[in-house]
């Protein structure tokens, strides 16, 4: 078994990481469109409304921001921009027309008054103005920003006069947005994207100050992404790629050396984050996930990685994408782990952010061996794009997932944090009660007043063809699918005082077997209030076939001066958490 650690320097490709060597020279426009749907079709989900002179689709969102339903047409910014730049990139005849209709409507959407908290941005929707938005998503200005500056970078000689000079115009609004916003490092995409549309937008527009910007910001985040340990927002199938795409177009667009030599090095070890953790049994990106829309790979992000690792993407697949020529291919030497002979069985073990306050730290272990691999994070929080604690295992059409999870009803609870130790196939779980944080989201929507809710539950889940569930001894449950098991060993648990130890539950519905203990809330649970909480379990993934009889989990109390918390031990697992409601 081989534990792998980051490296702590890389050599960077190409005379002075300039260009690392393989730039790509652009080819003559493809076809292509026409195999993924052709001009009026863009997608699965999108087609031009020649009215508008914009896509439309169907409402609706992930639960903030927008108000808008499935039941609902409407007519998306971001989206619209996106298929401005494909039109131009796959060259059809009819391309420069419709790039023109859509900049001039962007252009009306967007927020002009500098004195507006939302100036320079856009509404996800034409049909809900920023106004209605709860809240608005500055964000926009970020991705909208981008897609101009690759039209206007690539495709100029594509615009009218006065569809370039309301894109310049535009442009700028959204570079003083990002500018004034100035977010966080520990936003990783966003911060990313924001030094690759400045840096972009210094040159087009010449000006020096989104120059500086951009050079600024590019040293700040590269300094504080390696204090940290990586990416704040770590090992994530959606914003890891994101911030690899956007670093990559800042190797592929900018030349300027103090940005290049910095994105260069983050490109790569972006680049490691992801094939270190890709899991070729399963075809699965291996947890913890600090962000995920889905249990499983998606046919939307994911293409991206299978194209530059060499894969054949089915023409559909990449319509939300870049043609080829403007990407960078995965570096030669990381290939191996996404095929057979990547090297199994081995642990990769990482720190991922660092807490100046106490000292906390973030750190995740990820197993990977030739039929199943499982992660886990030390620190995180319960909400439903987090996967502190996942796993994966052959099993039929589909791999088998292992999850374990904080539910309110029907929800993941984001107002709960877990805490885990692990080692290889073994990882011993906590979870305690968070004050500050949402209800389905960390940072939205707070209240001291607590949330609704009927009922909460501590819940191990195995989704999989044929998942059974059963009782197998006083403190164990065993959740089986396909070949490989999960054996939960049911620790102590306390909800506001009380023992609900007795409460553990074993069932099967449908395809996924529960091992949870349910604990009815009297109609509100308020997170301040709550008086010695834990919720404690391990969990041995193994073959079914083998026979499993791990030790019970014992908890006592922990001295830290800090918080009262508990120490929970599983054979050779330690693990200290907090028993009282805590901000992280």
């Amino acid at each position: 078994m081989s534990l792998m650690n980051r490296r702590t320097a890389l050599a960077l490709l190409g005379a002075g990481g300039v260009h690392l060597g393989i730039r790509p020279s652009p080819a003559a426009a493809s076809d292509e469109m026409a195999e993924w749907g052709g001009i009026d079709q863009w997608g699965p989900r999108f087609r031009w409304d020649e009215t508008a002179g914009l896509l439309i689709t169907k409402g609706g969102g992930p639960g903030y921001a927008t108000r808008t339903t499935s039941a609902m047409m409407v007519h998306p910014t971001r989206e619209s921009a996106t298929y401005a730049v494909a039109l131009a990139d796959y060259g059809h005849p009819r391309a420069a027309e419709r790039i023109n209709r859509i900049v001039m409507r962007l252009a009306d959407e967007q927020d002009t008054n500098p004195f507006s908290l939302t100036f320079g941005t856009w509404p996800w929707y034409v049909e809900e103005p920023l106004s209605e938005m709860r809240p608005p998503d500055l964000n926009w200005a970020n991705f909208i920003g981008a897609r101009l500056c690759e039209l206007l970078w690539d495709h100029g000689g594509l615009l009218t006069p006065e569809a370039r000079s309301k894109a310049n115009f535009v442009l700028l609004n959204a570079c003083a947005s990002i500018m004034r916003r100035n977010v966080g490092l520990d936003y990783t995409n966003v911060a990313v994207m924001a030094i690759r549309v400045t840096g972009m937008a210094g040159h087009l527009l010449n000006m020096r100050e989104l120059t500086s910007y951009a050079v600024t910001q590019m040293q700040r985040f590269s300094a504080y992404t390696r204090q940290q340990g990586g990416l704040t927002e770590y090992n994530s199938p959606v914003y890891t790629v994101l911030a690899l795409t956007e670093l990559e177009a800042i190797v592929y667009y900018l030349s300027d050396e103090r940005i290049h030599r910095d994105a260069s090095a983050l490109w790569r070890e972006t680049w490691e984050t992801v094939a270190f953790h890709f899991h070729p049994p399963t075809q699965q990106w291996a947890g913890p996930h600090s962000r995920a829309y889905m249990d499983l790979l998606a046919t939307e992000g994911w293409p991206m990685v299978e194209e530059r690792i060499g894969r054949d993407v089915p023409a559909r697949l990449r319509a939300l994408q870049r043609p080829p020529k403007y990407s960078i291919p995965c570096p030669e030497d990381l290939k191996v782990y996404f095929t057979d002979a990547a090297p199994l069985p081995r642990t990769v073990r990482e720190r991922y952010r660092r807490f100046a306050d106490n000292g906390d730290e973030i750190w995740g272990t990820t197993w990977l061996a030739p039929e199943a691999c499982l992660g886990s994070a030390s620190i995180a929080m319960c909400w439903a794009q987090a996967h502190p604690v996942i796993g994966y295992w052959k099993g039929g059409a589909k791999p088998v997932v292992f999850r374990a999870r904080i539910m309110k009803d029907k929800f993941d609870f984001a107002s709960f944090g877990m805490r885990a130790a692990q080692s290889e196939g073994r990882v011993l779980v906590a979870a305690y009660p968070l004050v500050d944080a949402g209800d389905r989201f960390p940072n939205m929507f707070r209240s001291k007043d607590g949330y609704e809710g009927s009922e909460l539950r501590f819940r191990f889940t195995v989704q999989g063809a044929g998942a059974q569930a059963r009782r197998i001894a006083d403190d164990k449950i065993e959740l089986s699918a396909g070949g490989w098991k999960a054996v939960v060993s049911t620790g102590p648990c306390r909800y506001d005082g009380r023992d609900v130890t007795g409460q553990w539950t074993a069932r099967t519905e449908g395809d996924i077997a529960l091992a949870e203990v349910p604990v009815p809330l009297a109609g509100r649970i308020k997170l301040e209030e709550l008086k010695d909480t834990l919720f404690s379990a391990g969990v041995s993934v193994v073959p079914v076939a083998e026979v499993a009889n791990p030790p019970a989990v014992t908890v006592g109390e922990a001295h830290d001066a800090r918080v009262a918390s508990k120490s929970l031990s599983w054979g050779d697992l330690r693990l200290v958490s907090p028993a009282v409601p805590v901000s992280r």
